[in-house]
């Protein structure tokens, strides 16, 4: 076959490798993407998807991991960030959903219907909480694993970008 042709074919192999793995990304982050205010999370998602598919195809072997500490920090950064992730974060997700259904469950949420109108001249509501008298140890629960999971993610995406010029392999 000619070279040139050959070059050509690889060149075009290659073109759409790249589209399909975006495509690919673009799949798993897809579903962060619904209303105009989940763009945050959707942004701060990706950085973490792409950062999960190098770990799942990074080629770790070529690089000497403990060749000094820095090093040996870094890929046990990369282990944490990863199990983190992929593991916990998705377990306490999780723990979240089924200690908000079970509250709503007990605590009914009603919507009243407000004389204002939003700019399109839909009408506006209001949400309330039946709430019971006393402070609420579930809520107090909830909002205490939101902010350990928000905090925690900042934590990690800070760290993310921190060890970002390793992950050029």
């Amino acid at each position: 076959m000619n070279i040139k042709i050959t070059n050509l074919l690889i060149d075009i192999r290659w073109f759409f490798k790249k589209i399909i793995y975006k495509i690919k990304m673009c799949k798993k982050i897809w579903k962060h993407l619904i209303y105009s205010w989940d763009y945050l999370p959707a942004f701060e998602n990706i950085y973490f998807e792409l950062f999960c598919d190098f770990y799942r195809k990074g080629r770790f072997e070529i690089f000497d991991w403990k060749y000094d500490k820095e090093h040996k920090k870094i890929r046990k950064l990369f282990d944490t960030l990863y199990i983190w992730y992929t593991i916990d974060k998705p377990a306490k997700e999780k723990q979240l959903d089924e200690l908000q259904t079970q509250y709503f469950r007990d605590h009914p949420i009603t919507f009243t219907e407000l004389s204002e109108k939003d700019e399109d001249g839909q009408p506006l509501y209001e949400m309330t909480i039946k709430d019971k008298k006393g402070k609420d140890k579930k809520f107090d629960k909830i909002m205490k694993l939101e902010d350990e999971i928000k905090n925690t993610h900042d934590m990690y995406l800070k760290k993310l970008i921190e060890i970002k010029d390793y992950l050029w392999s």
